[in-house]
């Protein structure tokens, strides 16, 4: 048996059973369950469920007769056919997960008239989650400013995000890491992007003290050069 070809088969899903049964039987063109069971060292009991299994993906056929046999489809049909269940179970999976995020959403926003923030600070960590934040948060407001230093243009996706607000962007001078710093009435949010295999890193903050002190050290910054 093909080890790589299991492992593969087992990254796409199949279960242990499955991978030793459809390989066997690729091997073998047509096989019964009995020689299925001899040939993947399979129990003779597990055989036809596993069979039925392959049979709905899509990737085994019968031949009636008696004994029953089972043949493999030809690879590039079946593997066609593989992906076609799994972009369907997928598409099912996403709507229900939607549709349970708005029934979530429809029950929280009944608790959120009655919500107040207790704290002035909150960090988020992971650049999807970030960069989804800001997207959101800036959406809803007309008058900010991003501060970036050049090293955060190294990364493509930061390069998209910045252009989507030309206009709005200033260059944060003499700064040696990739940092994105926002200040949006009263709010001050400070992003800073990290190496590989490592978390970005954002504070949002509403101190004034803190959203005065940088604003005026920015700006007249800003105004220097």
């Amino acid at each position: 048996m093909s080890r790589e070809l299991y492992e593969i088969l087992r990254k796409l899903g199949f279960t242990q059973y499955e991978a030793r049964v459809y390989i066997s039987l690729l091997m073998r063109g047509t096989a019964t369950a009995s020689e299925l069971s001899d040939l993947s060292n399979i129990p003779y009991t597990r055989v036809y469920d596993v069979l039925n299994q392959l049979e709905e993906k899509g990737l085994v056929a019968t031949i009636p007769g008696r004994p029953l046999k089972f043949e493999a489809l030809d690879p590039e049909i079946a593997l066609s056919n593989y992906m076609a269940k799994l972009r369907e179970e997928l598409v099912l999976k996403l709507k229900e997960l939607e549709e349970n995020i708005s029934k979530v959403q429809e029950l929280l926003s009944r608790y959120k008239k009655g919500f107040v923030p207790r704290e002035k600070t909150i960090c988020l960590r992971g650049r999807s989650v970030i960069l989804n934040y800001l997207k959101r948060f800036l959406a809803s407001r007309k008058e900010y400013v991003i501060f970036y230093s050049e090293k955060a243009l190294v990364f493509p996706e930061i390069r998209n995000f910045l252009d989507q607000y030309r206009g709005k962007t200033r260059v944060l001078r003499d700064v040696s890491t990739p940092s994105i710093i926002i200040l949006c009435d009263g709010i001050i949010l400070i992003y800073e992007l990290a190496a590989e295999k490592k978390y970005d890193y954002m504070i949002v903050s509403q101190s004034r003290p803190l959203y005065e002190l940088m604003s005026k050290c920015l700006v007249q910054s800003n105004n220097n050069d």
